[in-house]
């Protein structure tokens, strides 16, 4: 059966205007392919004696970016499942976003890694020659101590008075006291190679974590989304990337002690020297701190660094507190598992934001919408934050206005493209779930999909006073009549906001002793009861 839809024309002109420019893009990418397949669920027998229209042809092409012609269309009530095509196009928007992310933060890491090999091997240099400063030196003692004898001997060969001589001032028993200056610069650089190799032992680490986060199992699309979008959201709450850039920032401090360090060792050998690479030290770092400071007052400034950023947020947050945990050891792909299963609907409404936020993909944000349709009601509240976007809203009214419905040429009156039932079913329960006030004004539909028909009375719940005696007449029976039938397995989110009260007692208050529908309500009701109990007994 066909559909026909009556919208305000003032209303349509407004929403068209409104979403052109986008509409044109979605037109051009859902035209470009060629004529190889159709995408219909009309049937060749109508209902109710209506004869059903032709399939509406829509061409399949060969653009990888066109997700809605790459991946075949979802069953009905099955936009976010396990095989969902929204999961599908997650996963390779989500590819394009990890390999840039992934590359930038395996870069910074690998040039890190040969920046404190190089620096640590020179520092170690410098270490080798100072640290002797730090322990007695015997060779001296010796020469002092020979230098004493000599003076002896001298003595008794001229016949003087040994008392003469003078002791030597150094010898293997006294106590041995480093010079300040010989503490000064050994700490200091042996404390900037201790950080040169915390920032290689920490890189290391860093590439085994990207490592393990790129690694995904083998599953379902699904089950490969919500693990990535999992992993990701734990790679932002530990702050792995805040500590991959806090790496430079270690290098940066390693390099500033050392220059200080060879400033105070260079002082009592010679001065100048030492006066020239001090200042040489100071203007060197008075511009990284400013290089760091300018992007913080004037945003357009591109010498961000990760330093800004922990100047920017520093103490605003903190690590979550670590609990020992007194349950059963499990394996850690086991926990993981459980955690993602434990909050799957709601990264399934991160995923989907996420992808509707990061992509321009005209295909991508129309999969998007349509698999907002099959959340779960309990996540509407969420969804209703998150996507109560002006973007997320042009898109749909561009969906449903445009690429669903077919505008004649008589005045506002509007017919559905057939082929599109599902798709137009989809987006008016996106609508239920992210809970627009938008209505569409219905005339009696005549529908071949009773998910579509029940879809539209979903939305028009709030406004039941729309509802026309036909419009009842027509589903009503339908809509109960042997619910487990797999047909009529209707959406969570649709049976909450249909009002069966409507639907079930407007046409009982006929006057019509010959209208047959009070004793079809009543047979559709018993029948539905009968196949529900001997379906539960099945079951049992």
């Amino acid at each position: 059966m066909l559909i026909e839809i009556a919208v305000s024309y003032r209303h349509l002109a407004s929403d068209a205007r409104a979403v052109t420019s986008l509409t044109d893009d979605m037109l051009n990418t859902g035209n470009s392919g060629s004529d190889t397949g159709y995408m219909h669920s009309a049937k060749s027998k109508g209902r109710f004696g209506l004869q059903a229209p032709p399939p509406h042809k829509t061409g399949k092409g060969s653009d990888a970016s066109n997700y809605e012609e790459k991946y075949p269309e979802d069953a009905t009530y099955e936009e976010i499942g396990p095989n969902a095509r929204v999961f599908r196009a997650y996963l390779d928007e989500r590819a394009i976003v990890d390999a840039n992310m992934i590359e930038e933060s395996r870069d910074s890491v690998d040039v890190l890694l040969v920046f404190a090999g190089l620096f640590s091997a020179v520092v170690t240099t410098f270490v080798v020659q100072t640290s002797q400063s730090l322990q007695a030196d015997y060779a001296e003692i010796s020469a002092n101590l020979l230098f004493e004898i000599i003076n002896i001997q001298r003595a008794l060969a001229s016949g003087a008075s040994l008392d003469i001589v003078a002791p030597s001032p150094l010898n293997p028993n006294m106590p041995f006291i480093a010079t300040t200056t010989s503490v000064w610069v050994n700490g200091l650089w042996f404390t900037s190679l201790t950080l040169s190799l915390a920032t290689a032992l920490v890189s290391v680490l860093v590439k085994q974590w990207l490592h393990h986060y790129m690694l995904l199992p083998s599953g379902t699309p699904r089950e490969r989304s919500l693990l990535r979008q999992f992993r990701y959201a734990g790679l932002q709450k530990w702050r792995v990337l805040v500590i991959i850039g806090l790496l430079p920032v270690l290098m940066h401090t390693a390099l500033a002690i050392f220059f200080f360090g060879l400033v105070i060792y260079l002082g009592p050998l010679q001065i100048s020297l030492a006066w020239i690479v001090g200042i040489i030290t100071a203007v060197a770092y008075t511009a990284y701190l400013m290089a760091n400071i300018l992007p913080l007052i004037f945003p357009q400034c591109p010498y961000r660094t990760s330093l800004c950023d922990l100047i920017h947020v520093t103490y605003s947050y903190a690590l979550p507190y670590l609990a020992i945990s007194k349950s059963e050891w499990k394996d850690l792909n086991a926990m993981e598992s459980e955690a993602v299963q434990s909050i799957s609907g709601d990264l399934s409404l991160t995923v989907l934001h996420w992808l509707f936020s990061m992509s321009s993909n005209p295909t991508v944000q129309s999969i998007t919408v349509q698999a907002v349709a099959g959340l779960d009601p309990s996540l509407k509240s969420s969804a209703e934050r998150l996507f109560a976007t002006p973007g997320f809203h042009v898109v749909w009214k561009s969906l449903v206005y445009k690429l669903c419905l077919h505008f004649s040429d008589h005045g506002g009156v509007s017919m559905s493209l057939p082929g599109l039932e599902a798709k137009l079913e989809r987006l008016l329960r996106c609508a239920i779930v992210v809970a627009y006030d938008y209505w569409i004004d219905i005339v009696p539909p005549q529908t071949d999909s009773i998910a579509l028909a029940a879809s539209i009375y979903a939305q028009q719940g709030p406004r039941s006073d729309f509802f026309t005696e036909v419009v009842v007449r027509c589903e009503a029976v339908h809509l109960i009549h042997n619910p487990v039938n797999e047909s009529q397995h209707f959406h969570p989110s649709v049976w909450a906001e249909i009002p069966m009260t409507v639907v079930l007692s407007l046409p009982l208050t006929s006057i019509d002793s010959n209208d047959p529908y009070a004793i079809q309500l009543c047979f559709a009701v018993l029948s539905s009861w009968r196949v529900s109990r001997a379906f539960s007994e099945g079951c049992q």
